[in-house]
């Protein structure tokens, strides 16, 4: 099984060819916003958060933020839920962004008062809906450079024959 080192080498050597042809083709930006996602997906947002000692469960832990994660360590690992792409994304995502509405929603309460913290937290989540429609692009991208992490992920599982294994 591929080391979380070598899970990064992969994904950077990937966001690098992708962004390079990406340019070439006359798609800069699009290139650099999925080099973005790829490489961020490994440092945050990595399948193997289902793991005790991942590397990026490492990364969150170093923010205090490891403990938002420990519902996925519920599930198989390599299960269809944390190692499949677009499926696996989009639950990390989603569920990241659950969290950061629920920790505005609290900070503001704490500072506010909770009516005045759900309207607050609304109207957040009602800028940032209308942002993402007004400028698709480099979230698309963004997304797609994670689906991209989490396939490349699966396909060095499954090449070093460890993708069929499942360790809980």
């Amino acid at each position: 099984m591929p080391t979380g080192n070598q899970h990064s080498a992969i994904n950077i050597t990937a966001a690098a060819i992708g962004a390079s042809l990406a340019a070439y083709y006359g798609h800069t930006e699009a290139g650099i916003y999925g080099a973005v996602g790829l490489i961020g997906s490994d440092l945050f947002l990595s399948p193997d958060l289902d793991g005790y000692a991942s590397n990026a469960k490492r990364r969150w832990r170093k923010v205090g933020l490891h403990w938002i994660w420990f519902w996925y360590e519920s599930f198989a690992h390599r299960s269809p839920l944390t190692h499949w792409p677009v499926l696996a994304d989009m639950i990390r995502t989603a569920y990241l962004v659950l969290v950061v509405a629920i920790l505005l929603f609290i900070g503001h309460t704490l500072y506010s008062g909770a009516p005045v913290a759900a309207r607050f937290v609304y109207g957040v989540g009602v800028q940032a809906y209308g942002f993402v429609l007004a400028y698709p692009m480099p979230f698309l991208c963004a997304f797609l450079g994670q689906c991209a992490a989490t396939g490349l992920h699966g396909a060095a599982d499954w090449i070093t024959g460890e993708g069929e294994k499942r360790e809980d």
